[in-house]
């Protein structure tokens, strides 16, 4: 009981000390919501203005609001362990109190470090704290719904409530609402970011250059006069090589307006989640993993910033192919290769910059293959399924082979023929390395210092971090797949037109997302494995099971994508919806 206690009081501390820390300080206060809010909660508090813009809250009342913060977390949390976990009052109330104080605990390690670096006058990492503070607190607020669920699942052992998700699929009848859950929620998102788009069309906000004018495209097209709009010299295939939007012909034919390409691009957004769950079955065998690994996919910020950019353009073929990526990376992994080669094409119309993941994910094929021979030959027993691996090794090398050549082709000689023989417009996002595209990837090969010093910055690492994190970080459980998107992350980093913000809120980042959510539902997969590992090596009695882990690091991952979203999304479920001082207020 002292041990509790003792555990409460520095949850109170360290959350005290946190408020004090992110809403006295601009720049950390500012990733959570707006100068606005900020000034009300501020006054409401009874705070003291300072020299730039920084405040002096009373301690005495943000101690009180922690305490009362702590305890109604302390609380609730625990009535809903007694209940779904079936122990005592006693126990909930003790074992709640002592694992979810922990994350309150983290607040006061946030501030220790960051006070630290302020008195040794190291304003950059400073800074870097405090602008990703919206991110630590979702982590925190996730591990806290994390550990809760940990916690039931530890109590409830090998039980049967948690050993029927366990079972694998074909070993089991699978009940209907799995499939219901993620239809129901891809409806959602469907339906809010289509009124989101509409709202921002009949009110003339959406800018023509980079989303009209694709209607324009087709209008064009429809008409007889080409695959063109008038902000290009040529036909439009000398920008890109973008052909997936031509597939909406017929639906434009029957509803001729721009919002028949916003409900196409929601929709299709939304889809994807359709093979997120299929890939997250296969990985754990569970439909309740699947369904929490859907709806993370669908509040991914980086994803949802596709359907609205951060300028408010929303329409960009580019996002159309999120979902034949996923489909194909589907197809791969059940060795289904004339389908997984199918939506791979439709991925490439999408955009040429889908070559390089798609390249990358056929080098993986191979390297997979490859080294499953390896282990089996050195193993007594050689299977004859060595067939099979050996078609996968084929497969891979001639995906990568054809992804380089088209993206060469594209690049070098294709794009340019269409534009006037100019350059491609977007050797212009990389001035530090050339002019053209040879030039750049010569100076990025043969320049390691040039492009070790362009590459790891500050806003190098926070763009990385608001790809990661709001997948809880599960992409690093499953290294060789998270592999595949590097080369693609690492143009990303370099390209300085997506440098204003340095954050995945335009459209560059598109051909990465399926790479990541498709390495974050392994890393799930993985986390079950891992441990299972751990428990036999070290002969481990505790409760628990490879289901039970993935269950909560799915958990995890679902409310990082939640509590993210929360702080910088654009829709009903964020902050800056409803902050009067944000740019996506709704009634902007």
């Amino acid at each position: 009981m002292l041990s509790l206690l003792i555990i409460l009081l520095l949850a109170v501390c360290g959350l005290t000390m946190f408020v004090d820390a992110v809403v006295s300080q601009p720049a950390a206060c500012e990733t959570l919501v707006s100068s606005l809010w900020r000034n009300q909660f501020a006054e409401w508090l009874g705070a003291r203005t300072l020299p730039e813009g920084q405040l002096a809250l009373p301690l005495e009342r943000v101690f009180a609001l922690a305490s009362g913060s702590v305890l109604l977390a302390w609380v609730s949390g625990s009535v809903l362990l007694r209940w779904f976990g079936r122990c005592s009052w006693k126990e909930a109330a003790q074992r709640w109190g002592c694992w979810g104080g922990l994350w309150c605990i983290a607040c006061g390690a946030w501030w220790a470090v960051w006070l630290t670096l302020r008195l040794m006058n190291w304003s950059t990492c400073a800074g870097l704290i405090e602008s990703q503070s919206n991110l630590f607190i979702a982590v925190v607020l996730s591990g806290g719904v994390a550990t809760w669920t940990a916690l039931v699942n530890s109590r409830d052992g090998a039980g049967s409530h948690w050993a029927a998700s366990s079972i694998k699929p074909s070993e089991r009848t699978r009940s209907l609402w799995p499939t219901i859950a993620v239809v129901a929620v891809m409806l959602v998102y469907t339906a809010v970011y289509f009124t989101l788009n509409a709202r921002l069309y009949q009110n003339l906000l959406v800018p023509h250059g980079d989303s009209a004018m694709y209607e324009e495209h087709l209008w064009n097209l429809e008409h007889g006069k080409g695959f063109r709009s008038y902000l290009d010299a040529g036909l439009f295939l000398g920008e890109h090589i973008q052909v997936i939007h031509i597939l909406l012909v017929p639906l434009h034919l029957i509803w001729p307006s721009h919002l028949t390409l916003e409900l196409c691009q929601s929709a299709a957004l939304a889809l994807a989640a359709w093979p997120v769950f299929l890939i997250t079955r296969r990985h754990t065998g569970s439909d309740r993993i699947g369904v929490l690994l859907a709806i993370a996919y669908l509040f991914y910020g980086p994803m949802q910033y596709l359907d609205i950019a951060i300028d408010q353009k929303t329409f960009r073929p580019t996002a159309l192919g999120i979902a034949p990526l996923l489909m194909a990376i589907d197809a791969l992994e059940r060795a289904r290769y004339r389908r997984m080669a199918l939506w791979m094409l439709v991925a490439l119309s999408a955009q040429e910059d889908f070559a390089i993941p798609i390249g990358c994910l056929g080098a993986w094929l191979a390297a997979t293959n490859a080294l499953a021979i390896w282990k089996r030959r050195r193993s007594i027993n050689v299977q004859s399924t060595e067939a099979a691996t050996f078609n996968g090794i084929y497969v891979g090398a001639t995906v990568l082979v054809v992804s380089v050549v088209y993206l060469l082709v594209a690049v070098k000689w294709v794009i340019p023929w269409f534009h006037g023989s100019e350059t491609v417009h977007y050797t212009r996002y990389f001035p530090q390395f050339g002019e053209t595209p040879t030039e750049i990837v010569w100076n990025m090969l043969t320049k390691p210092k040039l492009l070790y010093d362009e590459l790891f910055t500050r806003g190098m690492l926070a763009f990385t971090l608001h790809l990661l994190v709001p997948l809880g970080f599960a992409s690093l459980l499953s290294p060789s797949r998270l592999l595949v998107g590097v080369p693609l992350w690492v143009l990303l980093c370099l390209n300085t037109l997506a440098h204003d913000p340095y954050l995945p809120v335009h459209h560059f980042h598109a051909p990465l997302i399926p790479i990541l959510v498709w390495s974050a539902i392994a890393g799930v997969g993985n986390a079950g494995r891992i441990w299972e590992w751990l428990r036999r090596r070290h002969s481990a009695t505790s409760p628990g099971s490879a289901f039970g882990t993935s269950l909560v690091c799915a958990t995890f991952v679902m409310c990082c994508s939640v509590f993210c979203n929360l702080f910088e999304g654009v829709g009903p479920q964020s902050l800056q919806f409803w902050d009067a001082g944000r740019a996506f207020y709704w009634r902007n």
